[in-house]
């Protein structure tokens, strides 16, 4: 599972931002072609998609065969939970990996802008946090999988 949804996180994103960045940029390539660390990246946000669902009362249940379930709908306060906790989660992941706060983004020297807290954030760049957890019930549907709230 952490394969399949860390790719349809991968492919999700690269719909999304096709014609915003790049077409060569090492984020837009295929997952074949994808750098390992981006790789695993992916598949370290798919890892934390049930903390997520948590922390706002819900659980990943898998979906019976013939079953089409339905998706509930965050609200905007569960988006905003689940947004932080998102870039919280990307803060940690990229402090592991080498990376500091820098005024540009540098793949080689592992420097952004964007190592601060959710609030310090851009709102357009909150934004890539919120589409992120947004896409959680389209990307579980992808493995079989769906929201389901939690009683």
């Amino acid at each position: 599972m952490r394969e399949l949804l860390g790719r349809a996180i991968h492919e999700r994103f690269r719909e999304e931002q096709r014609g915003k960045r790049p077409a060569d940029a090492r984020e837009m390539r295929p997952w074949a072609e994808l750098d390992a660390d981006l790789q695993e990246s992916n598949r370290q946000q798919a890892d934390d998609i049930p903390n997520k669902l948590r922390a706002i009362g819900c659980a990943l249940a898998q979906v019976n065969p013939g079953e089409e379930p339905g998706q509930p709908s965050f609200t905007p306060e569960e988006l905003n939970v689940m947004a932080r906790l998102e870039h919280e989660r990307w803060n940690q992941e990229k402090l592991r990996a080498g990376w500091r706060f820098g005024p540009t983004k540098d793949n080689q020297a592992k420097t952004t802008p964007y190592l601060v807290g959710f609030d310090q954030l851009p709102p357009d760049v909150q934004q890539w946090d919120v589409a992120a957890v947004a896409a959680i019930p389209d990307l579980l549907r992808r493995a079989g999988l769906r929201v389901c709230r939690l009683p």
